[in-house]
């Protein structure tokens, strides 16, 4: 019986990861900035930094990006590029990623994400 359970509690856990890790966009994330949705903050140095990407063919342009933890507390704030953050002081955890952008027409917009810090 603790077989069965213990192989369904992985199965989940396995699930539950590649849900939290893999690259999707989600309905609130911009076309023209790439918001990646986890870093890795391993000696790797794979994925260490949390960077924005904008896209070469939009007329998207970042105002400001904040980084927020799990409490509220804002950790990190830029109004001008790179626009990247470094999480490996902070905890392994979620944190949330505040941007104000503007779109070809102009009109500003935020886009709110949570980013997975991995250690």
């Amino acid at each position: 019986m603790s077989t069965v359970f213990f192989t369904a509690w992985l199965g989940f856990i396995a699930l539950h990861s590649s849900y939290i890790l893999g690259q999707t966009k989600t309905p609130n994330t911009p076309s023209c900035i790439y918001i990646p949705n986890n870093i890795s903050v391993r000696c790797d140095d794979y994925n260490k930094d949390f960077t924005l990407e904008i896209s070469s063919a939009s007329e998207c342009r970042i105002q400001k990006m904040e980084v927020f933890s799990r409490w509220g507390n804002i950790l990190y704030s830029t109004e001008a590029p790179p626009w990247e953050w470094y999480g490996g002081k902070e905890a392994a955890g979620t944190y949330n990623v505040v941007v104000t952008y503007s779109e070809e027409a102009g009109e500003i917009k935020t886009s709110t994400q949570s980013v997975y810090v991995i250690k």
